[in-house]
């Protein structure tokens, strides 16, 4: 009996002793626990932090190469631009010119075949008529002559509107001469 008492007493102390190493084993964990927990809430922090620092980083970096490539491309654009205006410019200066030289030069060729048919008219009665018609275009100014056109100068003849205006059948006088001094007498009488 009492090996009985003393195995039942071994059995409890060893069920004791199994209970407290338990109790311990836990202690021992739920520090270990702790331990592991605020060691990986700092190294999330600490990984938090260098993600923070490395976006940043690559943030940066990707905002300085956009706007140097931007920069880069309104540089390239702006030359581009002045290149493309200025081609349109010298195009358009180049096209107004030769387009003004082609109109002026059509009606100067026009207005040339006018008085050229004009003069073999005047010349149609002989040399004679052609040299007192030439004299006559040189003294009368055609313009100031027909601007004196109205009113009683204005009469119509044969059907025609006519207008009498001052024919000047001489050259004017040089400055101091009077043309009476000078017996002059173009159309040849």
């Amino acid at each position: 009996m009492l090996a009985l008492e003393r195995l039942a007493a071994l059995n409890d102390r060893n069920a004791r002793l199994g209970a407290d190493h338990a109790a311990e084993l836990r202690q021992i964990l739920a520090v270990a626990r702790q331990a592991t927990d605020s060691e990986t809430a700092r190294f999330r922090a600490g990984l938090d932090a260098t993600k923070t620092d490395l976006i940043h980083e690559i943030a940066g970096k990707i905002a300085k190469s956009a706007d140097a490539a931007l920069t880069r491309r309104v540089r390239v654009f702006d030359r581009n631009s002045a290149l493309i205006a200025a081609g349109i410019l010298v195009v358009g200066l180049t096209l107004s010119l030769a387009g003004g030289y082609w109109w002026g030069n059509s009606d100067a060729t026009t207005a040339v075949h006018e008085t050229e048919a004009g003069l073999q008219a005047a010349f149609s009665h002989g040399p004679e008529a052609g040299r007192l018609w030439l004299n006559w275009m040189r003294w009368n100014d055609p313009k100031g002559a027909l601007a004196q056109c109205y009113g009683n100068a204005l009469s119509k003849q044969g059907g025609r509107l006519a207008c009498m205006i001052p024919l000047w059948i001489e050259p004017a006088a040089p400055a101091g001469q009077s043309l009476n001094d000078t017996p002059n007498n173009p159309l040849g009488r």
